[in-house]
């Protein structure tokens, strides 16, 4: 079976665990972008919808500065949510979750490279067969990489 496009598409109408989960991943997707809408632009960046029922609507911010900045808006936020959306109608009460943004992973160790001991020993006379230079001493950096022989 070969399936292609975005996966939504193909589980729409679907029954199941995963095209549930899609379904409703999707639907968040839509009430945040209706919910950034209706906030200034600063603000509507941190801000996204974690989870919904018709009488409460949560809201995860990244920080608690932001926090604070939609604690400050939340009763009018919820009042033209009500009026402009038909999702939002029976909407009660909107809660605030923080959620700091993710940090990236710590960059991994470098790897130190190896050259065998026959390519460093030939580098090696190489370069003792040059002038002092850069060059020189780039190879010879590079033949003092070499893998250290098991005993």
């Amino acid at each position: 079976m070969n399936i292609s496009g975005p996966l939504y598409k193909f589980l729409h109408g679907k029954k199941g665990d995963v095209a549930q989960l899609v379904t409703h991943a999707r639907f968040l997707q839509h009430l945040t972008r209706q919910v950034r809408r209706r906030l200034d632009m600063p603000l509507a960046a941190h801000v996204q919808v974690s989870d919904y029922t018709p009488f409460r609507l949560a809201l995860a911010v990244d920080s608690p500065a932001w926090a604070t900045r939609l604690r400050f808006q939340k009763s009018a936020l919820l009042r033209v949510l009500k009026q402009f959306y038909k999702e939002f109608q029976s909407l009660e009460q909107i809660d605030l979750i923080i959620l700091p943004a993710r940090q990236a992973p710590p960059p991994p160790r470098p790897v130190r490279r190896e050259i065998s001991p026959n390519a460093a020993e030939t580098i090696r006379a190489m370069a003792e067969g040059m002038e002092e230079g850069p060059l020189r001493a780039a190879l010879m950096r590079l033949a003092s990489r070499e893998r250290k022989r098991e005993k």
